[in-house]
């Protein structure tokens, strides 16, 4: 079972997503699997997977809900004698989505990277309303869509200023 979707009570320009929509919703998918895969041979392993190069030899891959411990296991098996580990941060991480053609907007108010340089697949580690965070270009249907991910104690500070962030614009 899934974890309950969480939406902002933001009226004003994070609304709910239609063809015509100019703003934005902020979405709470923490519940989704997060996975770490570090090493020399790293590139290697990920190849044929969604995973996203944060720096070389080092890589995130982002699972639906309870799948992050199945995906775990196959890139286990598949590493055989590789110098490469697997590490799930999902139960340390909060992810949230900024999905609508006011995502980067809203986030380029929280964070000093150019977004309208950021290409669908692009990952970055940066600096989010001055917390160390993975933000990850991931568009939904030519829609921009970006995810937030980073430390779970850090999660109801990053929603709120996010939150608030939206209804500045």
């Amino acid at each position: 079972m899934s974890p309950p979707v969480r939406l902002s009570p933001v009226q004003h320009l994070l609304t709910k997503p239609s063809s015509g929509s100019t703003g934005c919703r902020l979405v709470d998918e923490s519940g989704n699997g997060k996975l770490l895969v570090e090493g020399t041979e790293a590139e290697k392993l990920v190849a044929g997977w969604q995973a996203y190069r944060l720096r070389p030899g080092f890589y995130f891959i982002s699972t639906p809900p309870l799948a992050e411990a199945a995906v775990g296991e196959k890139l286990r098996a598949q590493r055989g004698t590789a110098f490469v580990t697997i590490t799930d941060v999902t139960q340390g991480r909060s992810e949230f989505r900024l999905i609508g053609p006011a995502a980067p907007v809203v986030l380029s108010t929280v964070s000093g990277l150019d977004f309208s340089k950021f290409s669908d697949g692009t990952a970055q580690q940066s600096s989010v309303a001055k917390t160390v965070q993975l933000v990850i270009r991931r568009d939904a249907g030519g829609v921009p869509a970006f995810s937030i991910i980073g430390a779970r104690s850090l999660g109801a500070y990053l929603w709120d200023i996010l939150r608030r962030s939206g209804v500045e614009q």
